[in-house]
């Protein structure tokens, strides 16, 4: 058995700075930013490319430490197997079979409000068959409301190859606050989704 002396330093450095109330909160946070936003941007990276056909996950749980004597915490799931932020269902949209992707860099996800962004969108199709006739749709949504949306029609996909769908443009609303996650776009074509980035 391994004592977690790790979990307990952290308690007591949590206990010292008076925020065992807020860390909820902010191990959400910190859990959303690196699987929901760093992974899964490494993945779409990967799947943009078509030389490459297939890649492996570096560590589905989290580690008490490595070689190297570091805490690994950069799991799936945290040390007792319990499911993270981004849940099964989330990750499934940017790492399953066939996915949508976008090509815009990490640092160009979060945008101005009132400002026109454009981004080119791919598909990683590894289908059983060809698809002839797909639609892409996508919309900007924010809290909950549709303000922007657009549809290119005639999509070819042919199976184990990345195709590029061309650009998207949307006009970011003007909303006078601060927007967090309540803005994004969605994109979809046959059923696959993805969700680009919030304001």
């Amino acid at each position: 058995m391994v004592e977690p002396t790790w979990l307990h330093i952290t308690a007591s450095w949590l206990r010292e700075k008076k925020i065992e109330t807020v860390y909820p909160q902010l191990l959400e946070g910190s859990q959303r930013m690196m699987i929901g936003e760093m992974r899964k941007f490494r993945i779409e990276q990967l799947r943009r490319m078509p030389e490459i056909q297939g890649y492996d996950l570096w560590q589905s749980t989290d580690y008490p430490s490595g070689l190297e004597g570091f805490i690994w915490e950069q799991g799936l799931v945290n040390y007792f197997w319990e499911p993270k932020t981004v849940g099964p269902e989330e990750f499934s949209k940017f790492n399953s079979l066939n996915v949508v992707v976008s090509d815009t860099d990490i640092s160009e996800r979060t945008w101005w409000e009132g400002s026109a962004v454009r981004t080119g969108i791919y598909s990683s199709y590894y289908g059983s068959t060809g698809i002839q006739d797909a639609e892409l749709s996508y919309q900007l949504v924010y809290e909950g409301k549709r303000v922007s949306e657009g549809k290119k029609g005639g999509v070819r996909l042919t199976p184990g190859e990345v195709t590029s769908l061309g650009d998207i443009e949307v006009s970011v609303p003007v909303v006078g606050q601060r927007a967090g996650r309540r803005t994004a776009v969605d994109v979809a074509l046959r059923g696959h989704r993805l969700h680009i980035s919030r304001l």
